[in-house]
């Protein structure tokens, strides 16, 4: 995984949330998700992150925003 791709954490505390690869240590990694106040980095165990088709909060335009085809 690179750092700034898309993940999902599939296991731990997060399990479910989708984030940003922030850093990638030893054994563990800095993922960075939203929460309701705002962006947080954790620290989590890399074996409980996969990469994620899925986009990042701050890139998915909200639907008033969006062109009617």
């Amino acid at each position: 995984m690179d750092i700034g791709e898309s993940v999902r954490v599939t296991e731990g505390p997060f399990v479910g949330l989708f984030g940003s690869l922030s850093a990638v240590l030893e054994q563990r990694v800095v993922i960075t998700i939203r929460l309701k106040g705002g962006p947080v980095e954790v620290e989590i165990d890399g074996d409980w992150v996969k990469p994620s088709a899925h986009k990042p909060v701050s890139s998915i335009v909200p639907l008033q925003h969006r062109n009617s085809a």
